[in-house]
């Protein structure tokens, strides 16, 4: 006898106390040939490194001095960065024992509205390749601070683990080699092809930072063109990789690279049983038992189904999302139409490369990283089926309840002036640590909700539960985020049923500024934040390798419900332009002052380019982007709610 539809509906309590209930995903085969829902390379994934971030501590005296290598280039630029740097006195000489010849461009700028600091910038046109030396005096004995650098060069220094599994007691490794870039940051050649043309290592240092503070350096071993350390982490948290890597280039010339690496490392968890369950003529539940599960209440699922068909033994569908830990186990749903629906005859039905995640910090929980096959035996299916409207809905999202994600009054903790509960909206959302200066409420007409948290560090699955508990007071809604807003609006429609299922003809998600694929400042302006005690900390989700583990969950059919947009400052032929002074060192153009335009866009998604004249936020050299009107306008009237 099948069991009845209700029973299989799991919900989970948001920080506010509403329940919501997870989303059953199926997806086509097409969704794997096309590698959005397989697990990401690791030596696919992040962006080089093209700047060096130099400590500084300085000494009893209050000075610092070192010699910098520069190769040849058209333009190198410096900038000092610690508390109080306005008042220290920079020195800077070319291996000739020259200074700045009149061609130097020196500015004062803000740090703001990263650090409340201001420091002086240097860009040096042409310099003269070789040793320079760098000395800083009249700072406060014993400050520390780091000289961020970059000669762009066209060299650049990649990273990459040998896995994503980072758990505690496992070892983790890290690569690091050094290649040529193009003006984007995108290789030119493999780090084989890196040695062929000349390019070596003269010294590298790896040293690995745990949640607590501790340091550990190992030492680097060559392995091929790669450099490599392994670490064994204690502790679960955030934990990070910082590299420098002295070079050398196919003319003899020294050079500088420098880069972080985060982790974040979990506990492992183990798989100790699979049953599978007939519960109706159309859907199989496929339950796993998780052993050392401790705590957690759910976890983020992933599995590829292969079956025998008239083309032989081949994928056809992938299944997932969230699932609630019940009796020590967690549920992945498979709708056998799908099998059907690509050819297959369900025999000989395996599951492939069956992901166990954390639903924040995606990452994975068995120490292989994944299960290579678990065996389904032969399933019956559906004789025939029409893939109606209703029906894929039903195979790509599960079944949901309808009414968990109202609540009986108003769970917002902002009212604006067009709150009406019950009513269907369109909620405007900021990003990560915001101070709540975001979207102009003014520049959106009719229903408009402003969701405001300011300064958190959630992980995306955080942040969706949040503006979900928002959403809960409209029947419905379309969502416009910033940053990540994007993200978190994205995770939201993919993995739980929401307002965003029942909202009007539209655009669902809109997202300006949305770092998808990351960004370097969701771990690298940390770092630099402890020298102020400013910032909300590491983001994982938002980092390279974070970002695209997350994104390998989300379906064609989710993405395709989502609208991005990016900017870029306007760049004068006769000056050096930027949107920020600090992230230009560490960003590849073209940028925004945070998320770079290439991971601003979304695979699969409807990517509406770039806007130039525009930064991320305000503090910048461009306005901040959100105050474009003509782009506001666009969303606002295309919007869904």
């Amino acid at each position: 006898m099948a069991t009845p539809v209700v029973a299989m509906i799991c919900t989970l309590l948001t920080g506010s106390g509403q329940s919501v209930t997870p989303k059953q995903l199926g997806a086509p085969a097409a969704d794997l040939l096309n590698g959005r829902l397989q697990a990401p390379e690791p030596h696919e994934v992040g962006r080089a490194y093209g700047h060096a971030m130099i400590p500084i501590l300085l000494d009893q005296n209050g000075d610092w001095s070192t010699s910098l290598p520069v190769p040849p280039t058209n333009h190198l630029a410096l900038i000092p960065i610690g508390p109080g740097c306005e008042r220290w006195s920079m020195n800077i000489t070319d291996p000739d024992g020259h200074d700045d010849d009149g061609t130097w461009i020196v500015r004062e700028g803000d740090l703001q509205p990263f650090f409340p600091q201001l420091t002086t910038r240097f860009d040096i046109p042409n310099p003269t390749p070789g040793d320079w030396s760098i000395q800083i005096e009249d700072g406060q004995p014993g400050a520390t601070g780091y000289l961020l650098v970059r000669d762009h060069s066209g060299t650049a220094l990649q990273t990459h683990p040998t896995s994503h599994v980072a758990l505690v007691g496992h070892p983790v490794t890290l690569r690091a080699c050094i290649s040529e870039v193009d003006e984007s940051g995108s290789p030119l050649a493999d780090s084989i092809n890196g040695m062929a043309i000349g390019l070596n290592v003269v010294a590298a240092t790896m040293q690995w930072r745990g949640p607590d503070g501790t340091r550990s350096e190992i030492e680097v071993q060559q392995r091929g063109p790669w450099l490599e350390q392994t670490f064994i982490p204690q502790t679960t948290g955030p934990h990070s990789c910082h590299i420098e890597v002295q070079g050398i280039d196919a003319d003899g010339y020294t050079f500088l690279r420098s880069g972080i690496h985060h982790f974040h490392v979990d506990q492992a968890i183990d798989l100790v049983q699979v049953t599978t369950t007939e519960l109706d003529e159309n859907r199989t539940a496929i339950d796993l038992k998780i052993g050392e599960a401790a705590d957690r209440e759910k976890f983020l699922l992933g599995a590829e189904v292969w079956c025998e068909g008239a083309d032989g033994f081949q994928p056809r569908c992938w299944i997932g999302g969230m699932a609630m830990l019940e009796q020590g186990q967690v549920r992945l749903m498979l709708d056998r139409r799908w099998l059907t629906l690509e050819g297959g005859n369900g025999k000989n039905t395996r599951l492939r490369a069956v992901r166990i995640a954390s639903p924040g910090n995606v990452q994975p929980l068995l120490p292989s990283g994944s299960i290579e096959w678990l065996d389904l035996g032969d399933l019956a299916l559906p004789s025939s089926f029409t893939p109606d409207e209703t029906t894929l809905q039903a195979m790509q999202f599960g079944i949901g309840d309808q009414t968990s994600f109202l609540a009986p009054e108003s769970g917002s903790t902002a009212i604006s002036r067009a709150d009406q509960y019950g009513g269907h909206n369109l909620i405007l959302s900021h990003g990560y640590c915001s101070d709540a200066d975001s979207w102009p409420e003014a520049d959106f007409s009719g229903d408009v909700s402003m969701y405001i948290n300011t300064y958190q560090n959630f992980t995306h699955d955080e942040f969706a539960l949040d503006l979900f508990s928002h959403g809960t007071q409209y029947k419905s809604y379309g969502i416009v985020g910033h940053s990540q807003g994007g993200n978190a609006a994205l995770h939201l429609y993919a993995f739980y049923w929401s307002g965003l299922d029942w909202a009007s003809d539209g655009r669902l998600v809109q997202a300006l500024g949305t770092p998808f694929t990351g960004t370097s400042l969701a771990g690298d302006i940390s770092v630099l934040g402890e020298l102020f005690g400013f910032g909300c900390g590491v983001n994982y989700d938002m980092t390279y390798d974070g970002a695209t583990q997350w994104l390998s969950y989300i379906p064609t059919v989710a993405r395709e419900a989502t609208w991005t947009w990016t900017s870029t400052f306007e760049d004068n032929w006769w000056s050096y332009d930027y949107c920020h002074i600090l992230t230009d060192l560490i960003l590849w153009d073209p940028e925004d002052g945070v998320v770079e335009n290439s991971e601003g866009d979304l695979d699969g998604g409807n990517n509406m380019g770039t806007t130039i004249g525009w930064c991320h936020i305000k503090n910048m050299a461009e306005p901040r982007e959100v105050n474009d009107t003509n782009r506001s306008s666009e969303m606002d009237a295309e919007a869904a709610r």
